[in-house]
């Protein structure tokens, strides 16, 4: 059941290499937003990507992982994260 005490005002995203313990913050992202950059990568790495859902009563566990690798210079493979209006 929807409640307004309860609606997402936004996502913080973070990621980090794969297997590196601290997720570094890229930024945040209001809920009509529906992709986002995360510019200067290295190339030919393993990231872990993950959403956090923030609102005036707080922030959201953590969403499940997405993992991204790199090649020369572009992304090689994304998954989409669905965020939730």
């Amino acid at each position: 059941m929807y409640h307004e005490a309860y609606s997402i005002s936004g996502y913080t995203l973070k990621y980090r290499k794969f297997g590196l313990p601290k997720f570094i913050a890229v930024g945040t992202v209001v809920p009509r937003l529906r992709s986002v950059t995360v510019e200067n990568l290295d190339p030919g790495t393993a990231y872990e990507i993950i959403a956090v859902a923030y609102n005036d009563q707080g922030s959201s566990e953590p969403s499940d992982s997405l993992e991204a690798t790199t090649n020369k210079s572009k992304l090689l493979f994304a998954g989409v994260f669905k965020f939730l209006a």
